[in-house]
């Protein structure tokens, strides 16, 4: 008689209530991305578009009177899919950012998809994408967003969006995490 054993997938594996994808590109529609932005948001500007209708006065009166968002707070910008922009870097300090702020934006997001009703996101490992994290702090600090949060009913379904390297530490980090 054979006996057939079930095995947690190495791709995908259920988390605080989401189901994480480590495939390379992303198995199902995703509904908003997150990107890692700073407190002036000069991380995710558009670089292509420069306006030269506007007298620089004005764009320099702006840029002073400019507002700093807070450290480990989370904008929505416009998109197909929607940006999530979890402000965790300010470029005034060395280093830029702290696990206490990402850690902050990432419980944002998750509040977000929940009051959006985001089924699904795009997620890279917040803290690490500009280098100042090590990958393996921020794999850590998303289990602890994830497991701290349990029973939220959105996001479903969470790609992370890794390199190979990354694949293999974080995948092996959420399996140990994981209860299935």
């Amino acid at each position: 008689m054979t006996h057939l054993r079930l095995v947690p997938s190495p791709d995908e594996i259920a988390l605080g209530g989401a189901t994480l994808s480590l495939a390379e590109d992303p198995p199902f529609v995703v509904q908003a991305t997150v990107h890692e932005e700073d407190t002036f948001l000069v991380l995710s500007a558009d670089r292509s578009r420069v306006s030269v209708q506007e007298h620089p006065l004005r764009v320099i009166d702006r840029a002073y009177n400019a507002r700093a968002e807070t450290p480990g707070t989370v904008r929505l910008a416009a998109g197909d899919p929607t940006r999530l922009l979890a402000v965790i870097h300010d470029l005034d300090r060395e280093p830029s950012t702290c696990e206490e702020w990402v850690l902050a934006a990432l419980r944002a997001v998750l509040d977000l998809c929940v009051e959006r009703q985001l089924a699904s996101v795009a997620l890279p490992l917040v803290g690490s994408v500009h280098g100042v994290l090590p990958a393996r702090t921020a794999a850590d600090l998303l289990v602890t967003a994830l497991v701290q949060g349990p029973g939220r009913p959105y996001p479903r379904r969470i790609w992370l969006q890794l390199d190979g390297r990354e694949r293999d530490l974080v995948g092996e980090r959420l399996l140990r995490c994981s209860p299935a």
